[in-house]
């Protein structure tokens, strides 16, 4: 199952906050679920969720995702419960209430249908919502390249646990060779994250998919997959939230995700 609750809080609107503080949100997430499950997702480096965060003048939308049933259990369930009604950031000594709670959830048998067994469009557009960058060779990369986006979600999609498989070396140069980069909306950015600044960019792209139909529509449950798990790195601590809009051939959007 995948889960997404957007948990709407009160701010001061002389309060200027940015992406950046998404960290100490996730301190709060990591003080409301087990010890146990924190310390084995520590010890695997898998993170089975995402999280971000995006602002207007008197409110604070923190979205967290999860891309499996157990990080539902986790990491969700604490967040639902009754009892969690103010977020309290201990870097900062500061409070926010809680507003509203929205949830919503989808199975895998439902994405699978609504994507790999449906007849998906060609084009799609890609929303990078907070600041996203790739890791290589021990480099940061702060633009969007096929290899590394279907990489990305690829590894993220084998890593949730579910029976399916997608990554392989001729998947990816697969990708490469029927995926094109058509058109770009883009800006750079720094993810500050603790002392370290993180080369990043946020904006717009819209890819074209040729090759068989099956392969389109693997693309788009790889792109669905990442409105829950995020793409690049550091999508627990904020950044790599995306959205999509999946585009017919006259560029108008139909859908978005």
């Amino acid at each position: 199952m995948f889960f997404r609750l957007e948990l709407e809080l009160k701010k001061d609107k002389d309060i200027f906050l940015t992406q950046n503080i998404a960290s100490l949100f996730h301190g709060v997430l990591m003080e409301n679920i087990s010890q146990p499950y924190a310390e084995e997702m520590h010890i695997s480096h898998i993170r089975p969720y995402s999280q971000f965060l995006r602002f207007s003048e008197e409110r604070i939308f923190w979205t967290i995702c999860a891309v499996n049933d157990l990080a539902y259990e986790k990491i969700g369930l604490p967040l639902l419960a009754d009892t969690f009604q103010t977020v309290y950031l201990k870097h900062k000594d500061t409070a926010f209430e809680i507003l509203s709670k929205q949830v919503k959830k989808i199975s895998m048998d439902a994405l699978m249908e609504q994507t790999f067994f449906a007849e998906c469009s060609r084009y799609a557009s890609i929303h990078f919502l907070t600041p996203c960058a790739f890791k290589t060779q021990g480099h940061y990369l702060f633009y969007p390249t096929v290899r590394l986006m279907m990489q990305s979600l690829s590894m993220k999609f084998d890593e949730a646990g579910y029976d399916i498989s997608v990554y392989t070396p001729e998947t990816i140069s697969d990708f490469e060779q029927n995926i094109s980069i058509v058109q770009y909306k883009l800006q750079s950015r720094n993810f500050h994250l603790e002392g370290i600044k993180i080369p990043s960019f946020c904006g717009n792209i819209t890819i074209k998919i040729n090759g068989p139909q099956q392969l389109v529509n693997l693309v788009h449950m790889l792109l669905r997959f990442g409105t829950y798990s995020g793409i690049g790195i550091k999508c627990a601590l904020g950044m790599g939230a995306i959205s999509i809009d999946e585009k017919g051939k006259t560029g108008i959007g139909r859908d978005r995700h």
